[in-house]
């Protein structure tokens, strides 16, 4: 296997940054619907660049089972669903993609495919425990606990039990996957879901192939025995995970507008135009996009719970910020593709700024920042936010492994030169 070379990057924009940019299609859609497209009655054009390491992995395991992707266009994919006829023990390897596991896995049961996983090794140390154990519970027969395993066995319809505390990926992967057994199932969501904005993407999902779950007090009810009805051309949206970057990078210095982001999205990560607005920063929305600039930056509270996504970036903010911010609800940070709560606190004290966590707080004293070293952690959203902080000022940031953008956003650096920075390789 091919070792990956790691990429290390020197950034500045000292005059800030400035410009229009498009950035990548929502992740969170984009899964979900790779998925109903795979489960639809017909072939399915989807509109948007699937571009991204975990987008790839999902794609990569629906043809492992069969799907086939026929790519017309950059922009331009018909997808055309499994058949009935099985590829005999499929290798599905969801590289460092969290939400592909946890999709693929119970659909893999609710085939009834024998299927061997595989992953990174990050990836087996994050959680997935609960969801296995709800899987076996219903038919399914694991070789180990820990990925790499093999499943094989059949999902039987029934009642699911699922702890919402840990992971909203747990229920969605139920969610995508029960409707196709033969009778009527239901989820019982035991304590408050966690990140419940991505259960809003997955029924809105569902809703334009045709299922609809039941919504109820603690879950949901799942009809069974459903067939995925193609809209035949679907859009993704824009990405307010990835377009959070740049729009805090317009709020510190600069005047950046992103095309094609829905200010009404489902996406949770949605909530960044809010809380820049709350902090200082302006944001105006137009037909064909959204407006972040420069404002005078002031401190905030809010809650990490069902946005745990942007706090890597909105620490770089409220590093630059007046006074001591307060981001609450941040222990499940250390459960990413990093322990993005020690890999914060680590990026802040290398700029120079106070922080601390305590009591599923983090604790912000913001002013000045100087430029550093840093490592990428092997995180995307690391090595953004990273090169977003010296934005506007006259510091320099280094990073090794600028390459985890990949993940999700493979033209970030290109993007960050077109608006005006400095990338330079070392």
């Amino acid at each position: 296997m091919n070792e990956i070379k790691d990429i290390n990057l020197r950034l500045s924009a000292k005059k800030g940054l400035n410009g229009e940019i498009t950035v990548p299609i929502s992740k969170s859609y984009a899964h979900r619907v790779l998925i109903a497209c795979a489960l639809s009655d017909r072939p399915t054009t989807v509109n948007g660049r699937l571009i991204g390491e975990d987008i790839k992995a999902t794609i990569d395991c629906l043809s492992s089972l069969g799907v086939v992707f026929d790519r017309k266009s950059e922009n331009k994919t018909v997808i055309y669903p499994l058949n009935s006829i099985r590829i005999d023990r499929p290798v599905l390897n969801v590289s460092e993609s969290g939400s592909t596991l946890r999709f693929m896995l119970p659909l893999a049961a609710a085939l009834g495919v024998s299927a061997r996983f595989k992953g990174s090794e990050r990836l087996s140390k994050r959680p997935i425990s609960e969801l296995v154990d709800s899987l076996k519970r219903h038919g399914a027969n694991f070789d180990r606990e820990e990925i790499p395993f093999s499943v094989c066995g059949k999902l039987v319809p029934g009642d699911y039990e699922i702890n919402g505390e840990i992971s909203s990926q747990y229920i969605t992967g139920l969610l995508l996957s029960l409707p196709i057994l033969g009778k009527e199932s239901r989820i019982t969501v035991q304590g408050n879901a966690v990140s419940a904005s991505y259960l809003d993407i997955t029924l809105d999902v569902l809703n334009q192939f045709g299922i609809f779950p039941q919504k109820t007090s603690d879950g949901f009810i799942i009809k069974g025995n459903e067939r995925y009805t193609s809209p035949g051309e679907i859009s993704l949206e824009a990405d307010w995970s990835g377009a959070c970057f740049y729009a805090v990078a317009g709020a510190l210095s600069g005047r950046i507008k992103i095309f094609g982001l829905n200010p009404l999205s489902k996406q949770g990560d949605r909530i960044v135009m809010d809380l820049l607005k709350k902090a200082g920063g302006n944001v105006l929305v137009e037909n064909n996009g959204i407006v972040f600039s420069q404002g005078k930056i002031e401190s905030l509270e809010f809650s990490a719970k069902n946005c745990p996504d942007i706090v890597p970036i909105m620490s770089i903010l409220l590093a630059r910020a007046e006074g001591k911010s307060i981001i609450a609800e941040t222990e499940r940070l250390r459960l990413k593709e990093s322990d993005r709560l020690s890999a914060i606190l680590e990026i802040l004290r290398v700029f120079g700024v106070d922080a601390e966590s305590e009591d599923d707080k983090l604790y912000i004293i913001g002013g000045q920042i100087k430029g550093g070293e840093l490592p990428g952690f092997n995180d995307h959203r690391m090595v953004m936010s990273e090169a977003i902080a010296v934005v506007g000022t006259q510091e320099t940031v280094s990073i090794w492994g600028a390459q985890a953008i990949n993940k999700s956003y493979p033209d970030f650096f290109r993007d960050f030169e077109m608006l005006g920075g400095t990338v330079e390789e070392f």
